[in-house]
């Protein structure tokens, strides 16, 4: 079932996959190895991990759906980046403590692509998260 869901992926969907992995690499590496943060990036990694935290969880005084909710990924790449199929209540006073422990890894990627859509400049309109990347909308 995984491999004919890979073979299914289109280029674009690769691309995709790419991106959020090279976007997390590269965050990992600034964050805890004390990679430098690449200079045609927008904003810094600390601000990027808050970033991950304000669109994985509904941090307002509402309670109602994450940013990740609203992601529109094709139908073949939904099966590796994905919203929330639930509400999750952030209970820690550290978000990120709560955006390491979302167990599901495609909830992880979907809040990478929407972070890496706003940090990344000129990137190609087909690597779109869908709605989520209307402008100012980080203030990245």
């Amino acid at each position: 079932m995984a491999l004919a869901a890979q073979q299914a992926l289109t280029d674009c969907d690769r691309e995709i996959l790419n991106m959020i992995e090279n976007f997390g690499t590269a965050l990992e590496a600034s964050l805890f190895r004390g990679a430098p943060w690449p200079a045609a990036w927008r904003s810094n990694p600390h601000s990027v991990r808050e970033r991950l935290c304000e669109v994985s969880f509904s941090l307002g005084a509402s309670r109602g759906p994450p940013l990740i909710a609203n992601l529109s990924p094709t139908p073949t790449l939904a099966g590796f980046v994905h919203g929330p199929r639930h509400y999750w209540e952030l209970r820690e006073a550290d978000g990120w403590e709560g955006f390491r422990q979302l167990v599901d890894p495609c909830e992880r990627r979907a809040a990478l692509w929407i972070v890496a859509w706003h940090s990344i400049p000129g990137l190609d309109q087909t690597l779109s998260p869908g709605w989520v990347d209307m402008p100012g909308l980080l203030n990245i």
